[in-house]
């Protein structure tokens, strides 16, 4: 695992790490718009794990939420891999310098032989 892979590892394990700190949570608030209209909604922020709103974590977002920083961290790890470099050793029994030497009859010098 090079740098990069290595960086953006601990970027979503730091991300999953705060959302379950700090999961989602859901409230219901009710107001009255006028005298005899009273609306109620759900009402959803993040909040610390630890306090009395924690019995309303919306668990299936929370899930949610962790599934897809996996996914977005998996495709960038996968990303920045770098190939693997072949072997850069030379082969045994081929030899590419010094070029080889050739006897100086068989140049041949403008299409014609030496020999000629």
């Amino acid at each position: 695992m090079n740098e990069k892979q290595k960086i953006v590892l601990r970027i979503g394990i730091l991300a999953i790490v705060l959302m379950t700190i700090f999961p989602p949570v859901s409230h219901n608030v009710t107001y009255q718009v006028s005298s005899d209209t009273i609306n109620s909604r759900s009402v959803t922020h993040y909040d610390f794990l630890l306090t009395a709103s924690s019995k309303n974590i919306q668990y299936n977002r929370l899930l949610l939420q962790c599934f897809i920083v996996i996914i977005i961290t998996g495709v960038l790890i996968y990303a920045y891999k770098t190939a693997k470099r072949p072997d850069t050793k030379p082969q045994t029994g081929i030899k590419k310098w010094p070029p080889r030497q050739y006897p100086i009859d068989q140049i041949i010098y403008k299409g014609e032989n030496k020999n000629e």
